[in-house]
């Protein structure tokens, strides 16, 4: 059995599904649990997150109503996630799984330690997004996709290929993105929200990590945020989202590290376009995941630069 069809069992036999998304959301993690909520409106399902919802998804998906305390449920779904720390809910996965509720993890990046709770793991690395995950789930549930619908997987492509420029865009991708906008997907106001407009906090953000953007003979293009200059911008988390993605444009640069301080250490963001380079390899030694062309960390110490430089990329 294919794990769509492991999958679409246990969907449809679920009155109540929980559904989790990895902390620090992104739009592949938020279109892909919307779409799967958007689907089954005669089902009770809820959307679970530690953090808050950037108001840049919001703008595009509408109000995003999502919980922090996690409860029993018939079926929880981790989506676009595959670490157990990732999720935020390292404590209460494992006691809502011993408790009955089977755990089904939905994923495009590589497997992580969630396979050890997991009931079924559908992690495939070879798919673009977790939103081309949910989209061959639903259409193995022949449910017939409406804007709404269309608009949350579209942002979930979007988001993750880079606006359709990284290597993981393929043929498949753009006909999937083809078929959604022909389903009504709001294309335009996807692109206008996340590329054409920014606020001026963002602007003055950008700009300051520009001016101070260094270059290492490999081409690692990297930027240093503080959390002083956060404060004094009045910028969040979400208005630093996209940047690693703006210095991987620069001629000079073969992949681009985005360091930015939080209460909880430093966050860091990886990208590159060049299919030699692998940035989750980079983010591991970190204790962080993702794919070669995109990855993340959180690390405890500004020393975390000083680590990467000296790896060779």
């Amino acid at each position: 059995m294919s794990p769509e069809a492991d999958v679409s069992r246990l969907v449809s036999s679920a009155r109540q599904i929980n559904i989790i998304v990895h902390r620090n959301p992104d739009g592949d993690s938020l279109g892909s649990a919307l779409a799967l909520k958007q689907a089954f409106p005669k089902k009770n399902i809820r959307l679970f997150c530690k953090s808050p919802i950037p108001s840049v998804f919001t703008a595009i998906l509408g109000p995003i109503e999502t919980a922090e305390r996690l409860e029993n449920a018939d079926l929880i779904m981790v989506v676009d996630c595959s670490e157990l720390h990732h999720t935020g809910y390292a404590q209460e996965l494992p006691n809502a799984t011993k408790s009955g509720s089977p755990l089904v993890v939905i994923d495009h990046h590589r497997q992580g330690n969630l396979v050890k709770l997991a009931a079924f793991n559908w992690c495939d690395s070879t798919a673009s997004t977790t939103a081309e995950l949910v989209s061959q789930l639903l259409g193995n549930m022949r449910i017939a996709l409406n804007a709404e619908i269309a608009t949350s997987l579209l942002l979930g492509l979007y988001t993750d290929t880079g606006g359709f420029q990284h290597p993981n865009t393929n043929s498949a991708t753009l006909r999937l993105a083809g078929h959604l906008i022909g389903c009504g997907a709001k294309l335009q106001q996807i692109t206008e929200s996340l590329a054409a407009r920014r606020s001026l906090i963002q602007t003055k953000l950008w700009g300051y990590a520009m001016n101070t953007v260094e270059i290492d003979k490999k081409g690692l293009a990297s930027a240093r945020i503080s959390r002083q200059t956060m404060k004094d911008l009045g910028a969040g988390a979400e208005d630093a989202a996209g940047l690693a993605n703006l210095l991987c444009l620069t001629n000079e640069a073969r992949a681009s590290l985005v360091l930015v301080e939080t209460d909880s250490g430093w966050r860091g963001t990886l990208r590159t376009r060049h299919k030699d380079m692998n940035m989750h390899e980079l983010a591991t030694l970190f204790n962080g995941k993702g794919t070669r062309r995109s990855a993340g960390f959180l690390a405890t110490n500004e020393l975390i630069l000083g680590k990467i430089l000296d790896e060779p990329v």
